[in-house]
């Protein structure tokens, strides 16, 4: 069924001269799309997501741990994820609305929380220790906020969520994990696909969507959007 699915899915797309592009920095989400067999181009999206993060007046960060400072927090993290997703997709369009060619824009925009707390890529050892300390023992939520631009501006999103449950954590388990070097590229300071696989205890929902997308989401967004 995949196969066809994404045969059907480039078919059409290059009888209708639309290009796809990938606005995302992350060679996870670049793999997983790979895999599965969309044609596509990468462009990565000159987006400062610190930055961002810091103009907002309703959170602060703490030791590398963004607090919502809202009663509806758990809402509140999701805007800001899809925020997050909104941004890169629409810095990518900027860039190819002059091209006058059919395009769709893709993005992705993946955070880690737990309560009114929320995390996402370590800039330090430090942070990172900080971060996995925090996870050990305690059941998370992945949300990776996915959105898709077409050329006309039309702006589609959809939200995925995966709970993650951490086993606990020694601190010489998690200072030997933060010598893989691994955390630091990754919303929450780890890899389920990697090394930190060995942090996991548990799994509930869609597993790509961990990663950083999930193709479920990628599904909804190419179907509902108007070519």
């Amino acid at each position: 069924m995949e196969l066809r699915e994404i045969q059907h899915w480039n078919d059409f797309l290059s009888q209708q001269q639309i290009k796809v592009y990938l606005a995302s920095n992350s060679p996870r989400r670049k793999w997983i799309l790979q895999k599965w067999g969309l044609d596509f181009e990468v462009i990565p999206p000159r987006f400062d997501e610190e930055l961002f993060l810091q103009h907002l007046s309703t959170i602060k960060k703490q030791g590398g741990i963004w607090e919502v400072q809202s009663a509806h927090h758990k809402g509140l993290i999701h805007e800001i994820c899809s925020n997050l997703a909104i941004q890169k997709a629409l810095i990518t369009w900027e860039e190819l609305q002059q091209t006058q060619q059919k395009f769709l824009v893709l993005s992705a925009d993946t955070l880690v929380y737990y309560n009114q707390y929320f995390l996402t890529k370590p800039q330090s050892f430090e942070e990172a220790y900080l971060m996995l300390k925090f996870l050990s023992g305690k059941t998370h939520t992945v949300v990776t906020s996915h959105c898709i631009i077409n050329h006309n501006k039309m702006i589609i999103t959809k939200d995925i969520m995966t709970l993650v449950t951490f086993r606990k954590l020694s601190d010489t388990d998690i200072k030997e994990y933060i010598e893989t070097a691994e955390p630091y590229d990754k919303a929450g300071g780890y890899a389920i696909q990697g090394e930190g696989a060995i942090l996991v205890e548990s799994i509930v929902g869609d597993y790509l969507n961990a990663v950083g997308l999930s193709l479920n989401a990628v599904r909804f967004l190419l179907s509902e959007i108007k070519l």
